[in-house]
């Protein structure tokens, strides 16, 4: 389940943070006017560690302070954003090529559109996997574990609608109806919640 997307707080992260470095961009500006500019580089410590000034040490101390603000801020914005795409990156192998509703929902338009992109890229892999051999491609995404047994009975767990195998015989999904199939077949079912197996 992929968690609505936190828009508010990183706008005002970012609004935050506009306003720190304005305020540096002020004193840095106001320090060069105080000391001698030969003592204002771009390291501070030179700045702090000169006599020549007590309030420009005390401004370019307040500019030390903002500055850590800013990259712990976005540090935090970094590892959020970082989170929230390994997390689409997993609902692809979980769920599938198609996200659930509730998933979109949840994401903003730049992230769904980092989904169509995997997702693409992953199709594209997987085509061209063994394309020069005896198969034109692999699903990864089908056998995240080994099976016990090549065929399965499971049981529908929620209403799903017709489902067509690879032998062409479309088969209606109903709620607590049991089948038996070929496990790779069943895979992304399982996935997405909709059956449960009962024996291997």
């Amino acid at each position: 389940m992929m968690y609505a997307a936190w828009e508010n707080g990183v706008r005002q992260v970012l609004d935050e943070m506009q306003l720190l470095f304005d305020q540096n961009q002020k004193d840095y500006n106001r320090i060069g006017q105080k000391v001698n500019q030969n003592d204002v580089t771009e390291n501070l410590d030179v700045t702090m560690n000169s006599s020549t000034s007590t309030g420009a040490q005390g401004e370019a101390a307040g500019v030390y302070l903002r500055h850590t603000a800013l990259e712990r801020n976005k540090d935090c914005l970094l590892a959020y954003m970082s989170t929230r795409l390994e997390r689409i990156r997993d609902l692809r192998w979980i769920k599938g090529s198609v996200l659930p509703e509730a998933d979109q929902n949840n994401m903003t338009e730049q992230e769904l559109q980092y989904f169509t992109d995997y997702n693409k890229i992953l199709a594209n892999y997987m085509r061209d996997i063994g394309v020069d051999g005896d198969f034109d491609g692999l699903d990864l995404t089908e056998h995240m574990e080994p099976p016990k047994s090549h065929m399965v009975y499971f049981k529908v767990l929620k209403e799903y609608g017709e489902f067509e195998p690879e032998d062409g015989k479309i088969i209606v999904l109903r709620k607590n109806c049991v089948h038996h199939l070929p496990k790779y077949q069943c895979e992304t079912l399982i996935r997405q919640g909709v059956i449960e197996i009962l024996t291997e």
